[in-house]
């Protein structure tokens, strides 16, 4: 696995995050407006990708997802089924009926959109939800892995990712029938993004990361180097984005092409 271009890495300072675990990040159209959540209830907002502040979300319980829906309407999702939901980009928050998953037995942890298939990956023993309509309704799929799954990520209906575990990332071509494991180093994969013409990009424990510009293919070390657990990502471009962690951890990432 060869090693890319050193990108330029900013550590964007946040008051009172210090104890708060980052489990997603996400950006509105343009990246205008770019949210992270996580444990105890935080929700930073930012604007531009400056300027970050907190907040209040009404609840204490831990944050895992958001789905951005347009530049004004996001849902975040939560434990044990919490949604939240804002109309004005985040600025305020209000709670919405549990999500259709329900209770916390399969401790969903981040889905995908793919078309009219919606995916869904937790963290108990590899569990992979699969819907064909939107949402409405969801069945148990089968990769043929067990691991523990942390994040999932789709290009296209066709090409796909699962962040995973003890160095595995799996990638499917052919819209989740059959999943390939990539060779990667030996770290906890914690999360996944990936854009149009291939490339993605994934994050894990002691700030690892690596990018593919083919689709999977091959491979390549970014260096996020002396951070902490990097628990989510989130392009907005070419190799430029976020990613967030532990204590508190927001980086704001860009520079040369890459691999």
């Amino acid at each position: 696995m060869s090693v890319a271009n050193a990108i330029s890495l900013q550590r964007i300072r946040l008051q009172g995050a210090e104890n708060v675990r980052f489990h997603s990040v996400a950006s509105t159209a343009g990246g205008v407006v770019t949210l992270a959540v996580g444990t105890a209830g935080a929700i930073y907002r930012g604007c531009k990708g400056e300027a970050f502040t907190r907040i209040p979300s009404g609840t204490r319980r831990t944050l895992y997802g958001i789905q951005v829906h347009s530049d004004l309407d996001v849902t975040i999702t939560g434990w044990r089924g919490l949604r939240l939901v804002s109309h004005d980009a985040g600025t305020s928050w209000s709670m919405a009926p549990p999500s259709p998953f329900g209770g916390a037995e399969r401790l969903l942890k981040d889905v995908a959109v793919a078309g009219s298939s919606r995916w869904a990956v937790g963290a108990l023993k590899g569990t992979v939800l699969r819907s064909r309509d939107s949402g409405r309704t969801w069945v148990v799929f089968s990769t043929g892995f067990s691991c523990r799954f942390n994040g999932i990520s789709f290009e296209n209906e066709m090409l796909g990712y699962i962040s995973a575990d003890g160095g595995i990332l799996l990638v499917t071509r052919d819209g989740g029938n059959s999943w390939e494991e990539q060779q990667t180093e030996p770290v906890d994969w914690l999360g996944i993004d990936c854009l149009e013409a291939g490339i993605a990009v994934a994050v894990g424990t002691r700030g690892a990361a690596i990018g593919t510009r083919d689709g999977g293919f091959s491979w390549h070390h970014i260096r996020f180097a002396g951070t902490d657990d990097l628990h989510c990502v989130h392009l907005l471009g070419d190799f430029f984005g976020f990613a967030a962690g532990e204590q508190g951890t927001l980086l704001k990432f860009g520079g040369p092409k890459g691999p």
